[in-house]
């Protein structure tokens, strides 16, 4: 009687160790991302199809994802008892799931396939969250002044998806300093660039640039937030003065060009340019007197280097 005891004793304590593992866990849910596509596929622990009566079984499954405090159901099988498949994919994500951290939200039922197994089917609810996502331009650098003909950008590509066909970078910019928002210069630049040459930068003037990493995938954009850097471009920063008298560099040698409007009621003609290295024009004076309507004057004899004024 005390042997028969012990045997169903045993058998009571192997049942109630196979229940605890009955337990769906986090690690029997795998998500495998393809950056370079723009699909996930979810796996699961289930057998749907096996022949074993007692086999691994889940069934009613949900699948949803977390973007920041949005949740969004993409799969919901709750009405369907067992999917049939222990998979889902998805080929349709938004570009935002791409480019930020996301939490997979797995909730269903699992258990034996039949209740006679002695195993019950026990609620699931597991969250996987992954931090891996589409990164900005890496090691994004600038060169102050170092090019007369433009501002010049660099960077390295994202790792994750570093030579896919489907990478593009945005490109924009505004006033160092400025709270205001970035004026895009180009929207497409390729992906197999890492490198870019602004040569619509206003001389002079120090500029803070954005660099996005942007991948296009199949009716869908995903847009990083992007990398800043502050770059300049050789050049003056054109000084207008109250009377409408504007002066620009016109090219790497150091040439200016020098424009003026008119706004009184009469149509002069035949202006005279003043050049002089003093603001107060008290000395070393230079007179260059323009014939007709002319409205501008190229100065060819400036020196990069040397501070100019100029009155017309």
């Amino acid at each position: 009687m005390s042997k028969l005891f012990h045997y169903f004793l045993l058998i009571a304590l192997v049942f109630c160790g196979f229940q605890s593992k009955a337990q769906l866990t986090a690690s029997d849910i795998q998500v495998s991302i393809n950056y370079l596509s723009g699909t996930m596929r979810v796996t699961w622990k289930d057998n749907p199809g096996g022949t074993n009566v007692c086999r691994a079984f889940t069934k009613d499954e949900k699948i949803k994802y977390r973007v920041g405090s949005t949740t969004t159901t993409i799969f919901d099988n709750t009405t369907g008892g067992s999917s049939g498949n222990n998979y889902a994919d998805f080929n349709s994500l938004p570009g935002s799931f791409f480019t930020n951290d996301v939490t997979i939200i797995f909730e269903g039922e699992h258990g034996n396939a039949l209740a006679t197994c002695g195993t019950p089917l026990l609620p699931v609810n597991l969250s996987l969250p992954f931090n891996s996502k589409i990164d900005d331009p890496q090691a994004l650098s600038s060169t102050l002044n170092g090019s007369c003909s433009y501002a010049r950008l660099e960077w390295s590509a994202p790792t994750i998806v570093a030579g896919s066909a489907l990478l593009r970078y945005e490109v924009s910019r505004r006033n160092a300093g400025s709270t205001g928002s970035f004026t895009n210069v180009n929207t497409n630049v390729s992906g197999s660039s890492i490198a870019y040459n602004d040569i619509s930068a206003p001389g002079g003037v120090e500029l803070e640039y954005k660099v996005k990493s942007k991948m296009l995938y199949s009716g869908r954009t995903a847009i990083t937030n992007g990398a800043t850097i502050k770059g300049q471009r050789i050049g003056i920063p054109g000084n207008a003065s109250p009377t409408g008298v504007f002066i620009d560099q016109a090219n790497c040698n150091g040439a200016l060009d020098v424009n003026w409007n008119w706004s009184n009621s009469n149509n002069p003609n035949n202006f005279d340019v003043l050049k002089s290295t003093s603001s107060t024009f008290a000395s070393g004076n230079t007179t260059v007197q323009l014939s007709g309507s002319d409205r501008s004057y190229r100065d060819n004899s400036a020196i990069s280097g040397t501070r100019y004024y100029y009155k017309v």
